[in-house]
Order: C-alpha cells, then sequence, then structure tokens
C-alpha cells in the first residue's frame, strides 16, 4: 500500500512540474539566419551566418536587385526544419539547455560543474529546401534551381563566469522544487491522504507564484538568452541547376559547398538594454557547375576556397553588420556587403544588405530578405 501511494505522490509532483514546464520560461532572443540553401547561392544580404534559431519550421525569402543591369531575383523561397524542437515541443531540461553536465545522478546545482561544448550538435540541427530563380550573374535569362541544405553547430562555449550566473539564476526556483520535493515525501511518511498531498502542492505552488514567480522567471529568462561566448557552426549545401531549353542546356550539377562559420560575441555593458558586439569568420570550400564557356555555352566547373570575416553591432532587435570574403582558386573574386537586421517580433525578421556581391563585375548590389518562422514556443523546465 505504502509503493502505491508513492506513486501516486510522484505523480502529483511530477504533474505539478509539467504545469510549470507548459507556462515555462521562454527562448525568445534567438535569430532566424537565412537558409544555407540560400546562402550557398550568395543571395543573401550577408553570407556569414550562424544558427541561433529555435523554431519548429521557418519560411523565407529573398528578394535582390543587381545595378547596372535591373536583374531582379524575385522568386526565392526556402523552408527549413529543426527536428530537435519538433521533438520537444514543451520545452527542454534548464542544464540541458544551457550544457551544463555533472557525473552524479541525482544532482543538484552545485553539482552541474561540467559543461558539453558539443551539447548543441543536435539543438541547432536544421534541414533546408529552397526553390530559386534568377540569373546570378551567370545567364543572360533568370533560370530556375532547386537546393537542400543542412547546418548544425559543432562547439558551444561559455566562460565559467557566465555559468556560475546561469545556475544562480535558477537555483531560486531549483530551491522551491526542492522545497516542494521535501514536501511530499513528508507527508508521504506520515501517510497523508492524496487530498492532503494535493493540497500541499497547490499552496506551495500559490504562494510561490504570487510572491516569487515573476522575479525568478525573469532573472532565468535574462541570463537564457544572453549570448556572450564562442560559437563554431558547420553547414552544407548542394543546388541543382533545372537546365534551359532555350540553349539546350540540360539539367545537371549547379554547386555544392560546405563551410565553417565561427561567432565570438561580447556584452557591452548598459543599463535595460542588450548591446552585443560580434566578430565572425568563415572558410568555405565551393564547387560551382555555374559558369558559361562564352564560345561553346557549355557550363563548366570550377573549385573554389572563400575566406572573410564580420563585425557586427547588435542593438536589441536591431543589428549593422559589415562583410568582407575574398574567393579564390579556378577563379579570385570578392563580396563586400553592409547589412542592417530588424526583428519585428521572434518570429517575423527584415534583413537588407547593399554593396558589392560575388560576380557582379563591380556593380553593387541591393539584397532584401524576409523571415518568418512558426512560433514554437520554445521553453526550457
Amino acid at each position: 500500500m505504502k509503493t502505491f501511494y508513492t506513486i501516486i505522490i510522484w505523480m502529483v509532483s511530477l504533474q505539478f512540474f509539467a504545469q510549470n514546464v507548459d507556462e515555462g520560461v521562454p527562448i525568445n532572443s534567438l535569430e532566424l539566419p537565412s537558409s544555407p540553401a540560400f546562402t550557398l547561392m550568395d543571395i543573401t544580404p550577408s553570407n556569414i551566418i550562424t544558427s541561433d534559431n529555435i523554431r519548429e519550421l521557418s519560411v523565407q525569402t529573398i528578394n535582390a536587385f543587381t545595378g547596372g543591369d535591373g536583374d531582379g531575383l524575385g522568386q526565392n523561397i526556402a523552408i527549413e526544419v529543426q527536428p530537435y524542437w519538433l521533438s520537444e515541443k514543451k520545452g527542454t531540461s534548464f542544464f540541458k539547455y544551457n550544457n551544463l553536465t555533472s557525473s552524479l545522478d541525482n544532482p543538484t546545482i552545485d553539482d552541474y560543474d561540467g559543461y558539453n561544448i558539443f551539447g548543441d550538435l543536435w539543438k541547432k540541427a536544421s534541414i533546408s529546401i529552397a526553390y530559386m530563380d534568377g540569373a546570378f550573374e551567370v545567364f543572360e535569362e533568370a533560370q530556375t534551381y532547386v537546393s537542400v541544405g543542412v547546418r548544425t553547430r559543432l562547439i558551444t562555449f561559455k566562460s565559467k563566469k557566465i555559468r556560475d550566473s546561469i545556475k544562480a539564476a535558477y537555483k531560486p526556483y531549483g530551491k522551491f522544487l526542492d522545497k516542494l520535493n521535501s514536501a511530499v515525501v513528508q507527508l508521504n511518511q506520515q501517510n497523508a491522504s492524496i487530498d492532503e498531498i494535493d493540497k500541499k502542492v497547490k499552496d506551495l505552488k500559490s504562494k510561490y507564484e504570487k510572491n516569487n514567480l515573476d522575479d525568478d522567471f525573469k532573472d532565468i529568462t535574462y541570463w537564457l538568452n544572453q549570448k556572450q561566448g564562442f560559437s563554431l557552426d558547420i553547414a552544407a549545401a548542394y543546388s541543382h541547376f533545372l537546365g534551359d531549353k532555350s540553349k539546350n542546356q540540360s539539367d545537371e550539377f549547379g554547386r555544392f559547398g560546405i563551410w565553417l562559420s565561427g561567432d565570438y560575441t561580447l556584452k557591452i555593458p548598459s543599463n535595460n538594454n542588450d548591446w552585443y558586439f560580434h566578430v565572425y569568420g568563415t572558410l568555405r570550400y565551393l564547387r560551382d557547375g555555374l559558369n558559361v564557356d562564352p564560345l561553346t555555352n557549355d557550363l563548366f566547373i570550377t573549385n573554389l576556397l572563400d575566406v572573410g570575416g564580420k563585425v557586427e553591432l547588435e542593438y536589441n532587435d536591431l543589428s549593422f553588420a559589415y562583410e568582407y570574403i575574398s574567393r579564390e582558386g579556378d577563379t579570385e573574386d570578392s563580396r563586400s556587403i553592409g547589412t542592417i537586421k530588424y526583428r519585428i517580433n521572434k518570429s517575423l525578421s527584415l534583413v537588407g544588405g547593399f554593396g558589392k556581391n560575388f560576380m557582379s563585375e563591380g556593380n553593387t548590389v541591393s539584397v532584401f530578405g524576409i523571415q518568418w518562422g512558426i512560433d514554437s514556443e520554445a521553453s526550457v523546465k
């Protein structure tokens, strides 16, 4: 009979925990980066992008206009899916989300003294597919392509100071959960009825919500959404050229690329505002089949290496950046573009760029994009 009581008591307790998870601590400061399928084709306002995205599904569109010939790219759309957040709709563990680890079976908050730098491999993984239509500085008329892309975060690192601050923010809430757990155990030892246990749990919950919940969750949310630290992402994409019947060109290989993107972020001290300074770097191998021989009109393949960097100043929902990428290999070129990005809300961002793109022969390029994500209300326990 005591075993039966214990099972019921823990079911009541876990139900309470689940209710708090559903109401949970929102993850709401992350960006919606452009799809790798777009980045591969050099039509994004920025080619140096990291995957600070938590959405089950996001939809992105890009419009680009090249100065000089008025070449417009107006039919580009990508859909991106993150499997982890499809399977973890109601939230993930606070400690797991922050990559904090412990060697103990039943650790307390202070026992989470380890850090898993590879903890975002699955959380940040995404798959994307894109449909694109444009000349891409290669053809005289717009052509159609389909692309697929994948990306994830290889390494995430936060300093011990930040990790300690994250744990400190969670402690008041953790102490409440310990107090609740102790009360349930004590009532179990006293052979209390299910009604008595349920009343005690509700009383403790009501008192905590009235006096402490808002302040505690505000502190937890603040540290959850801090971007300080270092990250290294990897992405790959392939595009397929669907052919140009007017020139007897069949569908064939378009482009394949694989690249690394690093981001080192510092928080700028300020009152009641979030100022961040980012320094990015990128290294990309590109196998490019979108080159036309002017004599034969045949496509041919070049092997290229892109190396570059970007600096960005982020203020709340607005950011300004400049990037420069040098292209070497079978041909030489460069990309120099300034960007501005505004996050209207946690599900919608506008982004624009202006400058010189690859293969634009010195012409200026204006790029405008809309990034929209389904609000999955990602949260942590």
